[in-house]
C-alpha cells in the first residue's frame, strides 16, 4: 500500500509541476508585453519619420535646386529613407526636385507619405491575441502586410510566441486532464472514489492544487477492499499509483515540451543565419553605392594628406624664393 509519505511527496511534486506551468505562462505574458511595447514604439518612430520627410519635401520645394541647402536636404531625405527601410519594406517615388512619396509593404503598397502629407502608423493586438500594423487612411485604417523590416519581425515574433504558448497550453491541458481522470479511476485513503487533483484558472497554464486537497485525497488504490476477510476499511493496493507513473511515459508531456523548445531554438538559429546574410548583402550594397559614387573615405584621406604635403612643400618653396629675393635686394 502507498504510504502517507509517498502520497505527500506525490502532492508536492504536483504542486511543483503546477508552479512550473504557471511560471511559463507568466513568461509568455512578459514576452507579449515586451513585444507590444517595442512594436508600439517602432510604429511611433515610423510615424515621426514620415512627418520629417514631409518637412524635407516642403524645404526642397522652397530651395533652389543645385544649391548647398538643397544638397543638405537631399542628404537628410536619404537618411530618413534608410531608417524607414529598416522598419518596413518601402516603395519610393521622387519628382524632379527630389520630393519623395512613400508606400509601405509589398505589392501595390499602402500610401504612407505624399509630397505634402504623411499618415500615422499604429500597432494593434486584438482580443484573440493576433497582432497587426495599420496605416491611417482617411477616417479609417488600412492593414499592412509587412514582408520585411522590423514590422515583419514583430508580426512573425508574435505569431511564434502565440504558437509556442498554444503548444505549451495543450501540454498543460492534457496533463491536468489525464491526472484528474486517473485519480477519479481509483480510491483514496478514506475508501472514496478519487476526485480532481488539479484545477485551472483563466489559462490552461494556471494550474494549482486546491487548498482543500490533502495527501489523503490521492486515489492510489486501484480498488477498494473493505469486505475482504482480515482487512479493515482503507486497506487497499497501490495499483492506481502505478498508473500515474505510467502516464509519465504514455502522456509524452516531457518529450512534447522538449520538442517545443527544440523547434523554437531551430527557428531562432535559422533567423539568425538569415539576419547575418542580409547584413552582408546590405554591406555589399553600401560598398557598391560608395564605389559608384566615386567616394572612398580611405582614398580621400590619402589624397588629403598628399595635398597637404604638396601645399607644405609649395609653401616652403615660396618662402625660400622670398628669402632669396630679399637677400638679392639687400645686396649693396
Amino acid at each position: 500500500p502507498a504510504s502517507s509519505a509517498l502520497r505527500a511527496n506525490f502532492l508536492a511534486a504536483g504542486e511543483n509541476v503546477g508552479n512550473a506551468f504557471k511560471a511559463t505562462g507568466i513568461a509568455f505574458d512578459q514576452i507579449d508585453s515586451d513585444l507590444d511595447g517595442q512594436a508600439t514604439q517602432t510604429a511611433q518612430t515610423l510615424t515621426s519619420l514620415g512627418a520629417s520627410l514631409v518637412r524635407i519635401n516642403d524645404g526642397l520645394g522652397r530651395t533652389k535646386a543645385g544649391t548647398t541647402a538643397a544638397a543638405q536636404l537631399l542628404d537628410q531625405r536619404d537618411v530618413i529613407l534608410d531608417q524607414m527601410s529598416t522598419i518596413s519594406e518601402i516603395k519610393v517615388t521622387s519628382d524632379t526636385i527630389g520630393r519623395t512619396s512613400v508606400q509601405l509593404s509589398s505589392g501595390a503598397g499602402v500610401p504612407f507619405v505624399s509630397i505634402g502629407q504623411s499618415n500615422a502608423v499604429r500597432y494593434v493586438r486584438d482580443n484573440a491575441g493576433d497582432v497587426s500594423f495599420q496605416v491611417q487612411e482617411g477616417a479609417g485604417w488600412a492593414k499592412l502586410d509587412p514582408t520585411g523590416g522590423a514590422l515583419a519581425g514583430f508580426v512573425e515574433g508574435a505569431q511564434r510566441a502565440s504558437a509556442a504558448r498554444d503548444a505549451i497550453e495543450a501540454v498543460a491541458t492534457k496533463f491536468t486532464t489525464d491526472i484528474n481522470t486517473q485519480n477519479r479511476a481509483g480510491y483514496d485513503l478514506n475508501g472514496n472514489a478519487g476526485g480532481d487533483l488539479f484545477m485551472t484558472g483563466t489559462r490552461p497554464t494556471d494550474i494549482s492544487i486546491p487548498t482543500s486537497v490533502t495527501f489523503k485525497d490521492i486515489a492510489a488504490a486501484a480498488e477498494d477492499l473493505p469486505g475482504n476477510p482480515g482487512k479493515s476499511r482503507g486497506t487497499r493496493d497501490g495499483g492506481n499509483l502505478a498508473q500515474f507513473n505510467a502516464l509519465r511515459l504514455t502522456g509524452l508531456y516531457e518529450s512534447n515540451v522538449t520538442s517545443i523548445v527544440t523547434a523554437n531554438a531551430a527557428q531562432l538559429k535559422q533567423r539568425s543565419t538569415i539576419a547575418e546574410a542580409q547584413t552582408a548583402i546590405r554591406a555589399g550594397a553600401e560598398t557598391a553605392v560608395s564605389t559608384a559614387s566615386g567616394v572612398n573615405l580611405d582614398e580621400e584621406a590619402i589624397d588629403l594628406m598628399r595635398f597637404q604635403q604638396a601645399y607644405q612643400a609649395s609653401s616652403r618653396a615660396i618662402q625660400v624664393a622670398r628669402d632669396t629675393l630679399q637677400t638679392i635686394l639687400d645686396i649693396r
